[in-house]
């Protein structure tokens, strides 16, 4: 796990630490301080293999597709691509530091070839390649691991014959691998309900007697659940639920947008077992009565998969609410992490709260959002 992070020149995030990161954590704040940034942040250092993953967070954001003349250049602060972006890790793994560095260098070829799993490769010989690379940068992620081994990534921007007189786009990389399971899961808040995923998930954790913590976690919203079961619909799996008193399976959507949004949660913290999860606006569709019931449940599914979990919000009534809920536990393994603006400086810095320090700010009804 995790136990410190830095974010230096990525998105809105200048030069950014946080410390004292737990299983669950917390982070809140106001509008544009860089709460989804340190999410994505997160994510990117944690599968710092995979140069279009910058792509998918910004599909993420809801932002589709890509100038093929400034790939991910967006991921830069203030789109200033002189500066690498650069992150940084301690955790409770043996060894030191581990770290990320995304630059972008010049490309000195015209010409690729698809290599083996859709890698490219750069070819000296442009009558024999199949693509030409269309981007004047190429990006590249060079991640240092615990031991000090780097690992070298890179991404382009080619076009490709797709028929005649017609030319397609699309990003490729050539990834080294870096030797150990990277199994992390981010739900956004613009990601539609995806249900064929969904059921796969929950069909994984049948297959191995553990889809009961899913079921149990639902119930902590609503008691009527007596049981979950994937049924085809029009071709695709979903979830249904048997509810007491109703006469057929009921889709999971028709319980409500909160109970889609619990129990993708729950999913994905089954699929990451040794991993990592990352959720923005965690409770949102959450009535406040049951949120200390559900923190409840996230964390013991969180300890149970041995996860980490990353979540944000704006709501004090959610912060209250995981509060009590880790006080009443046996164990307070939960972090409130809040990043606000210095006016000074316009850097934003993180203020993290242990479990004292926020029973007196909640007590003392101080701003912790």
């Amino acid at each position: 796990m995790y136990k410190t992070f830095r974010v230096r020149n990525f998105r809105g995030l200048r030069d950014l630490k946080v410390t004292s990161l737990d299983r669950i954590n917390l982070i809140a704040g106001k509008n544009n301080v860089g709460k989804t940034a340190l999410l994505e942040a997160l994510f990117l250092h944690y599968i710092p293999n995979t140069p279009d993953i910058g792509l998918r967070i910004d599909n993420f954001r809801g932002l589709e597709g890509f100038d093929p003349q400034e790939p991910l250049h967006d991921l830069f602060w203030s789109y200033d691509t002189e500066s690498a972006i650069e992150f940084g890790a301690t955790g409770d793994w043996k060894g030191s530091t581990r770290t990320l560095r995304i630059k972008l260098m010049e490309v000195d070829v015209s010409q690729v070839n698809i290599g083996p799993q859709g890698n490219i490769e750069p070819q000296p010989h442009p009558e024999s390649s199949v693509a030409s690379i269309i981007s004047k940068d190429k990006i590249v992620l060079e991640y240092v691991d615990e031991f000090k081994k780097k690992f070298t990534s890179e991404g382009w921007v080619i076009e490709t014959p797709i028929g005649p007189g017609v030319q397609g786009q699309a990003f490729q990389s050539k990834r080294e691998l870096i030797g150990r399971a990277a199994r992390a899961t981010y739900l956004g808040t613009r990601q539609g309900y995806r249900s064929q995923q969904d059921a796969e998930r929950f069909g994984r954790l049948e297959v191995e007697g553990r889809h009961g913590a899913i079921e149990d976690v639902l119930r902590r919203v609503d008691r009527r659940i007596k049981r979950l079961t994937i049924v085809p619909r029009v071709g695709i799996p979903v979830i249904h639920a048997e509810i007491e008193g109703s006469q057929r399976l009921l889709p999971l959507p028709l319980l409500g947008d909160g109970m889609v949004k619990l129990s993708s949660l729950a999913l994905a913290i089954g699929d990451a077992q040794d991993g990592m999860v990352l959720i923005d606006e965690v409770d949102n569709g959450l009535h406040h009565g049951v949120l200390e019931s559900v923190w409840t449940g996230i964390a013991e599914f969180a300890r149970e998969f041995n996860v980490q979990l990353f979540a944000t919000t704006h709501s004090r009534e959610c912060i209250r609410a995981a509060h009590d809920a880790f006080s009443s536990d046996k164990k307070y393994d939960f972090r409130l992490h809040r990043l606000e603006r210095v006016k000074e400086t316009d850097e934003i810095r993180s203020v993290t709260y242990d479990q004292e320090t926020l029973d007196i700010a909640l007590l003392k009804e101080l701003e912790v959002r």
